[in-house]
């Protein structure tokens, strides 16, 4: 359904989480149990668990259960009741959340080969693929309306691309990027020209917001202090993210006491405050769940506690909401000395990150650049790195 800025913001990052949690479902040690008791199959729990994968194709909202077996038509019946039970589980939470499933196609084994000569099956799947491919590249290109490029950002919102960070696999996204890798060198790269952009001068309080959820705002927030931190400076980083907090699993930290706490005066600001494994680096989760983020990040309270940390600290750094989803993102854009907007390729929809940029130049955002997220492999330094290591010590 269309997005807009009134859209239920738990529901839709709860709509980004689904397919993943079905497929963790599919493999778990219940689900395996099952296909060995109730549909009988006659495997190990090993085997089933290795042959058993979910797959998301591209551009649609399919999954592909495949079954992999030395039988075919084992595999076929392991496909199918796995399928049923995603099935029966997604009925069970039907009442919770508006989500179902259904079986559009069911697993067959193979048929037996087709018997028409080899060169005029060859020929007709050439042309075939040909025809297809055309018909689909200029359906794809007339209906995509994602931005799958750093030149594709900049062309549409007119600002200057300040990092191309990689692609980061999930175990990497638990914790900050170690300056010898390629995300590390991007997030130098981001230092260094955030530096660059203010004449040498870092901005003391800096926004990371994005369009929409899943674009990698708070992978950005914390790398980007973390090699703040890495030149010896002060620094800090606050969730402001009071509804769906996740900075705190990127650095460790508890998220009993935090922002939320501090400004319902619940805690001090030195409870607050955890240490990251880098000691100059400090980090404040957002606490307790607040009923109204948007109260109190428009307060007094607020605007005063960020005067307080600027007068601490080097640089401050905020992971602030999506910014079509709820208001909170718009509150802390005025109240920074910089906004940096993560957009990130082949996810991000076009006209979410136009409405996003032109309501944040409406409201005179001191917006600085873009951070093109999820970008391809970075060949140079691939490339200087392998010389390097090659090198004599001296």
């Amino acid at each position: 359904s269309p997005r807009s800025a009134d859209l239920d913001y738990g529901l839709l990052e709860y709509a980004v989480r689904l397919k993943n949690t079905y497929a963790e479902i599919a493999e778990s040690g219940p689900a395996i149990q099952a296909l060995q008791q109730r549909f009988g199959i006659d495997r190990s729990a090993a085997e089933l668990r290795d042959g058993i994968s979910v797959e998301f194709p591209s551009n649609n909202e399919l999954m592909s259960v495949v079954a992999r077996d030395h039988d075919s038509g084992v595999a076929a019946t392991i496909a199918n009741a796995v399928s049923a039970l995603l099935i029966e589980e997604a009925q069970r939470s039907r009442n919770a959340r508006e989500f179902m499933i259904e079986q559009i196609q069911p697993a067959i084994p193979p048929a037996q080969p087709d018997l028409a000569p080899l060169v005029i099956v060859i020929a007709l799947g050439v042309i075939a693929s040909l025809g297809a491919g055309l018909t689909f590249a200029l359906i794809v290109d007339s209906t995509d309306n994602r931005l799958h490029t750093p030149d594709h950002i900049a062309k549409l919102v007119q600002l200057p691309i300040l990092a191309n960070i990689p692609r980061i696999g999930r175990r990497a996204r638990k914790g900050c990027c170690n300056g010898s890798t390629p995300a590390g060198e991007s997030f130098r790269q981001l230092r260094t020209n955030l530096t660059l952009l203010r004449n040498g001068d870092t901005p003391k309080t800096i926004i990371v917001t994005s369009a929409e959820p899943g674009e990698g705002k708070t992978l950005v927030a914390a790398n980007l202090a973390y090699s703040l931190s890495q030149l010896g400076r002060r620094v800090l980083v606050i969730d402001a993210d009071l509804r769906l907090p996740t900075l705190h699993t990127i650095f460790n930290v508890e998220n009993r006491v935090g922002l939320g706490n501090v400004l319902h005066e619940q805690a001090t600001l030195e409870d607050a405050v955890a240490v990251s494994s880098s000691h100059n680096l400090h980090v404040i989760p957002s606490g307790s769940s607040a009923a109204n983020p948007a109260d109190l990040l428009s307060s007094t309270q607020f605007h005063a506690l960020l005067q307080r940390l600027a007068e601490r600290y080097d640089a401050v750094v905020i992971d602030s909401p999506a910014y079509l989803a709820v208001a909170d993102a718009n509150i802390l854009t005025r109240l920074a000395d910089a906004v940096l907007f993560v957009v990130r390729c082949a996810w991000s929809n076009r006209h979410s990150v136009q409405s996003a940029y032109g309501q944040m130049a409406l409201a005179d955002a001191p917006l600085l650049g873009v951070v093109a997220n999820g970008t391809g492999r970075n060949r140079s330094y691939a490339y200087y790195r392998k010389r390097y290591s090659k090198m004599p010590d001296a």
